[in-house]
């Protein structure tokens, strides 16, 4: 007997829709002000100490042995490594673009699923992934006639296998509480992001507002 999510788990899946629709029409505003790099790791590293207060004040486990390289991994992967890729390719590529692409994250995930032995091959899975993803053909070939970028395609289509891995690290060697998970991995990103920053000699500019009316939402 299959057993269905309960409410809690819906409408947590909704809200990540919802949230991680939107994220790429964010990125995009920030990145007519400040660089990639810094951006990224200003933002996970503030996330990042909400919930690891939350942790603190909670008292949540910290993740020990197998739950913390889960954690770590979950890190370097989820937030570390794929908005590396992503806020790159976010400075030339559309948001609609950008999550688009990122369709191609389940029919990933099912590929290297199955190819690293964590989970089963499924074709169902493989068909509903391969419908995302088919997509992902029609607005590259458009894309690629408006000029946009190939290397901004391609960063993305590296940031959705990241996406992908970090999902699978997680269900390898499940990290425990999704608070400390979350809270340490984006600490970790923003790490592995201001490093980025700091290499490639990325400037760090903070403006208290937008400088041109045409960076406001409007």
């Amino acid at each position: 007997m299959t057993r269905r999510p309960d409410r809690i788990v819906l409408l947590a899946f909704a809200l990540l829709v919802l949230f991680a629709g939107s994220n790429a029409i964010g990125v995009r505003f920030v990145l007519r002000e400040m660089g990639p790099f810094w951006s990224a790791a200003i933002r996970f590293a503030i996330a990042g100490v909400i919930l690891v207060g939350a942790m603190v004040v909670t008292g949540r486990r910290v993740p020990r042995g197998s739950q913390l390289v889960g954690t770590v991994l979950f890190g370097v992967f989820g937030f570390g490594l794929a908005y590396t890729f992503l806020y790159e390719a976010l400075k030339d590529a559309s948001a609609g673009t950008t999550m688009l692409t990122l369709a191609i994250v389940p029919l990933l995930t099912v590929l290297l699923g199955a190819a690293q032995g964590i989970e089963r091959f499924r074709l169902q899975g493989l068909i509903g992934a391969a419908i995302a993803a088919a997509g992902i053909v029609v607005v590259a070939a458009d894309q690629l006639s408006l000029n946009v970028p190939i290397a901004a395609l391609a960063l993305l289509l590296v940031a959705a296998v990241c996406q992908a891995e970090a999902g699978l690290v997680v269900k390898r060697f499940p990290p425990g509480d999704p608070v400390a998970a979350n809270g340490i991995g984006m600490l970790l990103g923003a790490a592995m992001l201001a490093g980025g920053a700091i290499v490639t000699g990325e400037r760090l500019v903070c403006r208290r507002w937008p400088t041109r009316g045409s960076r406001w939402p409007i």
